[in-house]
């Protein structure tokens, strides 16, 4: 695996994938939710079978407007990428929270951090 640099990563979202402006930060969590067990079978030791997938993360734009649709609540269309051509993320999420940080004292540069879930969409 070689080295990347993240300086090419994006954010995109709805059916024409609008790029997000002025990220500077994406997390993303894939879960395969594993269930352990043990069993006459496995000899005195701990095994592990797959559970429900699932993926989360967040990502934080410097702005002091998140762009219109992207909206707590609301199911997107999300492609996340962290290079030109590495997709991370590709399919539905809900925006569970959007949270402002407004650093008056320091004069900083106003941040949204937006979170989200994956959807499932058969």
């Amino acid at each position: 695996m070689s080295v990347k640099s993240a300086k090419n990563g994006s954010v995109a979202w709805g059916v024409g994938d609008t790029l997000v402006a002025d990220v500077t930060d994406i997390s993303i969590t894939f879960d395969g939710d594993p269930k352990v067990y043990a069993s006459s079978s496995t000899a005195g030791n701990r095994s592990r079978v797959a559970g429900h997938k699932d993926a989360e993360g967040s990502f934080t734009v410097k702005n002091d407007a998140v762009p219109g649709g992207l909206d707590e609540g609301t199911t997107v269309e999300l492609l996340i990428k962290s290079d030109t051509g590495v997709t991370l993320f590709d399919g539905s999420g809900l925006i569970g929270s959007i949270s402002y940080s407004v650093p008056i004292e320091s004069g900083e540069i106003v941040e949204a951090t937006i979170a989200w879930g994956q959807v499932y969409v058969p």
